[in-house]
């Protein structure tokens, strides 16, 4: 099972964007968990920043799992952390647009 890394990474980030897809579609911020303990002015584009925040951090898995199909799975556990760092810095940019 030499592809087992890769597919359960392709799996991970397939959950994330099923997430991400529901958010974004229904706008709605009781998807999100411990949003109670928070106001936002506007919770659907607060639910659709979040949306597009999760959807690019589920990217990460998915060029790991690329990497580990074609190097290895330790290549591909090894691109993982690089690739969620620059997600979630882009992820931090999206979600500074809310107000």
């Amino acid at each position: 099972m030499e592809n087992g890394y890769s597919i359960l990474m392709v799996l991970f980030a397939l959950a994330l964007l099923l997430y991400a897809a529901l958010i974004g579609l229904t706008r709605d911020v009781g998807l999100i968990p411990k949003m109670g303990a928070v106001k936002v002015k506007n919770p659907k584009r607060y639910a659709w920043q979040f949306a597009k925040t999760l959807a690019c951090v589920a990217l990460a898995p998915v060029v790991s799992a690329l990497a580990g199909l074609r190097y290895g799975p330790g290549i591909g556990t090894l691109v993982l952390v690089p690739a969620m760092v620059v997600a979630i810095r882009r992820g931090i940019r999206f979600m500074r647009d809310v107000e």
